[in-house]
């Protein structure tokens, strides 16, 4: 098995000997893939897909890679060819480690070749760029044969890394974990998708322990820890206004924290605010 600097020797290996940025879709959902090797991409960076990301819509390609070619993964083993939705050529391998979510490494862009393999992928919805064939760098036929070679060489050995380190590592409470989660994130537009990834699981999984370990859903979870935070800035922060409290809270508008404050406290923030007031002066 080779080391964690070994793999990463590898991977740059390969982007210098196929002039090709590596990168890796889900990569950042995975800890042990960002604590091992933080100096990768973990979104494509081509100067096509960044003028698609400009020009069109992120959420083409986007999709196309979270979706369906995923789907194709699960179907088959090995690293294979793609042709994207520019029409230029890239070679994807899976990661797929039991205990951890899985993840895709996306090397290229090449240049779209006709021999493809019986395995390769192809989109079927092209968009139009300012792109020609000539400026995606072209393969050998060596180079074409080679490369799933040492990307499935590259996926085994992090498959194996990965394996080691989730059977030496000690198993986080899950309840830390999610507790954590909210009380460090409950301010920004957080998700359950964003909880399941750091514990690993997936929605519905999430969804099911959360019931079990609190009888509350993850929603009813996070409200309560943006309302607590509210309540605390209405009885201390005189200067802050509602809708600031509201907003430092994380709540998406003023009148939705009105109406969330007022059923699950029976009064608006301006008349908790008051009392709250009352109670300190007498």
């Amino acid at each position: 098995m080779l080391s964690q600097s070994e793999i990463h020797a590898l991977m740059r290996t390969i982007e210098q000997a196929y002039q090709c940025r590596i990168c890796i879709v889900d990569g950042n959902k995975n800890p042990l893939f960002s604590s091992n090797f933080p100096d990768f991409d973990t979104v494509h960076l081509a100067p096509v897909c960044n003028w698609i990301r400009r020009h069109v819509d992120d959420r083409l390609c986007r999709e196309y890679d979270y979706l369906a070619v995923s789907k194709h993964a699960d179907s088959v083993k090995d690293a294979f060819y793609k042709i994207c939705p520019a029409g230029c050529m890239e070679i994807v391998a899976t990661v797929n480690v039991p205990g951890m979510r899985r993840f895709q490494l996306f090397a290229g862009v090449f240049q779209a070749r006709k021999d493809l393999p019986e395995n390769a992928m192809i989109c079927p919805n092209r968009v139009s760029t300012p792109y020609k064939a000539q400026d995606f760098r072209p393969l050998s036929d060596a180079e074409f044969a080679s490369l799933p070679v040492l990307m499935n060489m590259l996926t085994r050995e992090m498959t194996e890394l990965f394996k080691s380190q989730l059977e030496t590592k000690k198993e986080a409470d899950p309840r830390e974990i999610i507790e954590d989660c909210i009380n460090t994130r409950f301010r920004q537009d957080i998700s359950l998708s964003d909880l399941a990834a750091k514990l690993g699981w997936s929605d519905s999984h999430t969804t099911v322990r959360i019931r079990k370990m609190y009888g509350k859903t993850f929603t009813q979870l996070l409200t309560e820890r943006r309302l607590e935070n509210a309540k605390w800035l209405l009885r201390n922060k005189a200067l802050f206004t509602i809708s600031k409290i509201a907003m430092v809270s994380g709540f998406r508008s003023t009148p939705y924290f009105h109406r969330v404050f007022l059923r699950a406290e029976g009064v608006t923030p301006s008349e908790f605010r008051r009392k709250a007031g009352k109670t300190r002066g007498a």
